[in-house]
């Protein structure tokens, strides 16, 4: 059974903690930093893959797996059609950019 998201950050006891959608600790971060920074930020990083692993049913690894798949899916519909020209209404040129924009968000750009 998964942990019901989402997940927050919060601190519990004076320690910092990891809670679900009922206020449950899922763990205490071992706390290495003076400042707490880092390891506060290292809890906030945690609990977002909890939350998105619950929303998607999916694990980092398999999140990234798909991406990889619908990046190349994208580019290979964004590739010329065998040197052909072909006629494009603007629908489909509207869902061509969108696809472009995805593409560039997927890589960072």
């Amino acid at each position: 059974m998964r942990t019901k998201g989402p997940w927050k950050v919060s601190w519990a006891d004076y320690k910092l903690a990891i809670t679900d959608q009922d206020a449950r600790v899922i763990a205490f971060p071992n706390l290495q930093n003076e400042d707490g920074d880092e390891d506060e930020a290292n809890a906030l990083f945690i609990a977002e893959a909890g939350t998105v692993a619950e929303e998607t049913g999916l694990s980092p690894r398999q999140l990234a797996d798909q991406r990889a798949d619908l990046l190349a899916a994208l580019k290979a519909i964004m590739e010329p059609d065998n040197g052909r020209k072909v006629v494009l209404d603007s629908r489909r040129n509207c869902e061509l950019d969108r696809a472009r924009a995805a593409i560039q968000r997927a890589e960072g750009k």
